[in-house]
């Protein structure tokens, strides 16, 4: 036998005893672990915000909570006169943003989802549904005294 043969001989019979002789120690424990269920849970971010309007005479308050599952925020808003904080407008939104327009009126931005291809191909169709759809952005005057 020449030597390279006995080499690789040698090495075939090495070799597989490096990995096949070592073995990690298991660690034997007492302690029995237990699995916890995973819940879901609801959850639910709520953020307060105070606005003033252009000319300060005018406090919005904003409560905007945002659910999992469900895009649009769920907006309770209140307008008081700063001078003697007496309420002037309140309400709820479900939409996308509750903030000044200008001094005297709110902006109410509503969440637009997906929008839909149009059922017909007459764009007299197209423009009347599209006038009729919840997307526009809906303007509330407020009542100063």
């Amino acid at each position: 036998m020449n030597s390279n043969t006995s080499n690789v001989i040698l090495l075939f019979i090495i070799f597989p005893m490096f990995f096949y002789g070592c073995k990690t120690s298991e660690k034997q424990s007492s302690e029995t672990t237990s699995v916890l269920p995973i819940a879901t849970m609801n959850f639910q971010d709520t953020i307060t915000t105070i606005k003033l309007n252009t000319d300060k005479t005018m406090k919005l308050v904003v409560k905007e909570v945002r659910k999992q599952g469900d895009p649009a925020a769920h907006f309770a808003y209140s307008v008081f006169n700063t001078t003697d904080q007496t309420l002037l407008k309140q309400g709820t939104f479900r939409g996308e943003l509750v903030t000044w327009n200008d001094k005297n009126s709110l902006k109410l931005i509503p969440y637009v989802g997906i929008e839909q291809k149009p059922s017909s191909e007459n764009p007299e169709d197209y423009i009347k549904s599209k006038n009729k759809n919840q997307t526009d952005i809906i303007i509330v005057k407020l009542d100063t005294l």
